[in-house]
């Protein structure tokens, strides 16, 4: 639970945050529940991330989405959720808006193969993860 709150906090602050050369990168969002003990078998890659440094039982892909690196791409994701990045690996601009919202807006620096989890907005089940890794 505290490494959530940090990761929430550090968002919210719009504080830099570092998670450094791939050319591809992922977004993940990721419903994050008490349900039963389960972690969707496509997020087999950061499993061991979310189940030993969440506090939570179950992990469900809801969508994911994946872009070249510089990047200046704006998806729509699962929920609504509009996740703009732009720039280099090494500050890429975050920021998610969910009706006219906006929920993120911050700075990070990522690592390959190092995922990076910047959010947990509330769901009807648990919170929802975004979660970012370069390749």
């Amino acid at each position: 639970m505290k490494l959530l709150m940090l990761a929430v906090l550090l968002v919210f602050v719009g504080g830099l945050v570092s998670a450094s050369a791939g050319d591809k990168l992922s977004l993940r969002l990721v419903e994050a529940s008490q349900d039963e003990v389960e972690t969707d078998s496509r997020l087999d890659d950061i499993k061991e991330l979310l189940t030993k440094n969440l506090p939570f039982r179950s992990f469900k892909l809801l969508d994911s989405k994946s872009m070249a690196v510089p990047a200046n791409n704006t998806f729509t994701m699962s929920g609504g959720y509009e996740v703009s990045c732009k720039g280099a690996q090494s500050g890429l601009e975050v920021r998610v808006v969910r009706r006219r919202e906006e929920l993120v807006r911050t700075t990070v620096t990522l690592k390959d193969r190092t995922p990076l989890v910047i959010a947990g907005f509330p769901s009807d089940r648990g919170r929802l993860l975004l979660v970012l890794l370069a390749h």
